[in-house]
């Protein structure tokens, strides 16, 4: 927290030292399409002074599956069987970034900016996977939990689901090169490479369970609920304390 403390302050500093350049503000507007980790993003660029730049808009991971199994679960009458599961990447968030150069020409710059995951927008969610057995009929379930407290029913299509989340609110620091709003050019390349840090906590699993089979909650699931079936493979990606972000945009200058 202090950290993020001390780059609010230097940025805020930054901010007024390019006020009292004498350089025009937001005199001109660029738009961007790009490409990353983070997905597929729009953003529009504005030029802060010479020395910096905002760039805002929104992110959207295309989907495609990623096939994973976990085997010998414990299904409902005391059966056992494999779960296979199809994951999905969803990340979407509003994102806004401050780039800061260190020279009023330079295309070398430090950013420092937040993705937001509303919950109307995903919530956080990087990743959907649905599981399916067959074990597993419709409105059938699991039992997962170390005592198995927790029993996670399957919907009409004898499916379960399963998701991979992290907080709403994402710090993001980096470096890159390019400007959104380019000195000469009408048209901008932008190459960032920085992380989104996510916290103690990482990533979770979560997914909807029956708590002692009376209420219904959604619940974060640990590799010890499901017997360590998944290698370990939960926890370990609950201790990951950041994300890393690689992205490339090309920017046209609007006016």
């Amino acid at each position: 927290m202090k950290r993020l403390f001390s780059v609010i302050l230097i940025s805020a500093a930054l901010l007024g030292a390019s006020f009292t350049s004498g350089a025009q503000y937001f005199n001109h507007l660029s738009l961007g399409i790009g490409a990353g980790i983070d997905g597929a993003s729009v953003q529009l660029g504005v030029p802060v002074g010479p020395l910096l730049q905002i760039r805002a808009g929104a992110s959207y991971m295309p989907q495609f599956g990623i096939p994973y199994t976990i085997s010998n679960v414990h299904f409902e009458g005391n059966t056992y069987g494999d779960v296979d599961l199809k994951g999905s990447l969803a990340f979407k968030s509003v994102n806004a970034m401050l780039d800061f150069f260190p020279g009023r020409k330079t295309k070398f710059h430090l950013t420092a900016g937040i993705y937001y995951s509303p919950e109307f927008f995903g919530n956080g969610t990087w990743a959907v996977a649905v599981g399916s057995s067959d074990k597993l009929g419709p409105h059938e379930g699991i039992w997962i939990g170390e005592n198995y407290e927790y029993y996670v029913q399957s919907d009409e299509d004898a499916k379960v689901t399963g998701y991979l989340r992290t907080k709403q609110f994402l710090p993001y620091f980096g470096i890159g090169s390019g400007r959104p709003v380019g000195l000469n050019s009408a048209v901008s390349f932008l190459f960032d490479m920085g992380v989104c840090y996510l916290g103690s906590e990482g990533f979770g699993a979560y997914t909807e369970a029956y708590r002692n089979g009376i209420q219904k909650e959604m619940i974060r699931v640990t590799s010890a609920d499901v017997e360590n079936r998944d290698k370990g493979l939960i926890d370990l990606v609950g201790k990951i304390p950041v994300m890393p972000i690689l992205k490339f945009s090309l920017f046209f200058r609007l006016f």
